[in-house]
């Protein structure tokens, strides 16, 4: 049984993309599969339409994991995972970044020297 939604909030106002811009989800998995060379197993298949979905929603999301995952109905730790399993982590701009940060505090509080 579907458990109702009691509160709803809006985090963010951002523009929305009207559904006669975007393409239908059924039509991009057809044009993905039709580009995969037939007999091919169907892991392959699937691994090639998570990636054009995720860059998808990516780029609809403007590059914002929290909203593309929202889109994709997955967590953001689960997207990210995708990201970095297909290597679409060059689509992230600001990832590179923050993974130098990351490290940058690890060796600050391994060693009490903070590095620029």
């Amino acid at each position: 049984m579907p458990v109702p939604i009691r509160r709803t909030y809006i985090v963010e106002s951002a523009p929305v993309t009207e559904p006669a811009q975007q393409e239908p989800l059924n039509t991009v998995v057809e044009r993905v599969a039709a580009q995969i060379p037939l007999p091919s197993p169907l892991p392959l298949v699937v691994q090639q339409v998570e990636i054009q979905l995720i860059s998808r929603a990516l780029e609809s999301s403007g590059y914002c994991v929290s909203k593309a995952s929202g889109v994709l109905g997955i967590l953001r730790t689960t997207l990210l995972d995708k990201v970095h399993k297909y290597g679409l982590k060059q689509e992230l701009p600001g990832y590179a970044a923050k993974l130098r940060e990351r490290a940058r505090r690890r060796q600050y509080k391994e060693t009490g020297v903070w590095e620029p």
